[in-house]
């Protein structure tokens, strides 16, 4: 789990793997609960970035950066922007 021990209700299915924060995910969706989509997308990509996968870490980055910008949740943005990203997964506009 991110973080070590959490009370999440979704900690459960995440077990450290990719697979339990897609499930956590679209049981969020699926609930229409987009803060907490937002929140295990973000906990995604640091897990993604800790297990030395940060290539990955832009896809869940910026589906929470759009929920968060749209909830106005701008506290959240400090966190996304310290998520590690590899360079070549960095798109430059």
């Amino acid at each position: 789990m991110v973080g070590g021990s959490t009370t999440r209700p979704y900690s459960l299915l995440v077990a450290d793997n990719s697979a339990g924060f897609f499930a956590a995910a679209d049981l969020f969706r699926e609930m229409e609960r987009p803060f907490d989509l937002a929140v295990v997308q973000l906990e995604h990509a640091e897990w993604l970035a800790a297990e030395e996968r940060a290539e990955e870490a832009p896809e869940p980055t910026s589906g929470a950066r759009e929920i968060f910008e749209r909830l106005r949740a701008t506290p959240w943005f400090e966190r996304l922007d310290r998520v590690p990203m590899s360079v070549s997964a960095v798109v430059v506009e």
